[in-house]
């Protein structure tokens, strides 16, 4: 089995937070399975990784991944994590949430990982798809949407909530080596794990959760206690920069010594590919739709609502 992911930062095996939390539960279980952090959302039916292949199989989402790993036997010791999870779900997912994807200066940060991340020429895609996840999900938990004027971001409530639960937890995990108690972590100690962790390495402006958590020793050490038992293994990749994917595609056009042709053509013929390839996606995808009539033929953007897929980071 193969489990494809966003590679991480650091000390971060990676900065998605469904794809860390899925990796911590793989190494938890020790389910045999080779992580590859070159995974690309375009291979899941989802449309967001993580997502996992056994042989021709591939099955995309966290909540779908765990569920095909118990249905292969690799459930245990999680008879009680369901009611902790649903806690953790709606005190403390909301706001973190908000914060990787709601504050628009923060969510300018996430974005531009996720994009070095995604291969060109999806990287103009997908971010904004995880933009839109979120702010359906605010909408439903929070009564407010990410598309909503700032003013109207009523985050008062799941701020709260998010740190009355941090509180909770750093009294709770003082007593405990594993929030269950156990000789072993769980799929909840995978879930506060990954969520602690990108909120304490990401380079986020407005984080006040944060200082929540560095200002709490035990959660510090829980933290680094489960990255250095578990997750030393997984390998940081470095993502390729726009600028050596277009390096890359001069090299094939011209002979550097020579410097035939110039980087005004290459340039003109890398943004040409560009927009060829994000059409035959759109296209493809069906988010742009060719209607002809009769002998004539013409364009259809879908309306205002699919227009924003389009849109750069």
């Amino acid at each position: 089995m193969e489990l494809f992911i966003y590679s991480g930062i650091g000390q971060l095996p990676s900065i998605d937070f469904d794809c860390l939390r899925i990796t911590a539960y793989v190494k938890f279980k020790e389910i045999p399975v080779k992580i590859l952090t070159n995974g690309n959302p375009y291979h899941a039916s989802t449309g967001f990784l993580p997502y996992l292949k056994d042989h021709n199989e591939i099955i995309a989402g966290y909540d779908e991944i765990i569920e095909y790993f118990r249905s292969k036997g690799f459930d245990y010791d999680d008879f009680l994590s369901n009611s902790y999870m649903n806690y953790f779900e709606s005190q403390f997912l909301p706001y973190f949430t908000y914060l990787l994807w709601g504050d628009p200066i923060n969510a300018d940060t996430t974005r531009i990982l996720y994009a070095k991340r995604i291969p060109f020429p999806f990287n103009f895609v997908y971010p904004q798809k995880y933009i839109q996840r979120a702010s359906d999900y605010l909408k439903i938990v929070a009564n407010f949407s990410i598309e909503d004027k700032l003013i109207n971001h009523n985050t008062a409530d799941i701020s709260l909530n998010a740190k009355k639960y941090l509180k909770m937890l750093a009294e709770k995990i003082e007593k405990k080596r594993w929030f269950f108690g156990g000789q072993k972590p769980d799929e909840l100690d995978a879930s506060i794990y990954a969520a602690l962790s990108i909120l304490t390495n990401l380079q986020l402006q407005n984080n006040d959760l944060k200082s929540h958590i560095t200002e709490c020793p035990s959660l510090i050490n829980y933290i680094d206690r489960v990255r250095k038992k578990y997750l030393m293994d997984i390998r940081i990749v470095e993502s390729e920069s726009k600028q050596a994917v277009f390096d890359r595609i001069q090299n094939v056009f011209i002979n550097k010594e020579k410097g035939t042709v110039s980087n005004a053509v290459i340039k003109t013929l890398f943004g040409l590919l560009t927009i060829s390839t994000m059409v035959f996606f759109a296209i493809s995808h069906g988010l742009l739709e060719i209607v002809t009539d009769d002998d004539d033929a013409q364009y259809y953007d879908g309306g205002d609502d699919d227009a924003e897929h389009f849109s750069e980071e």
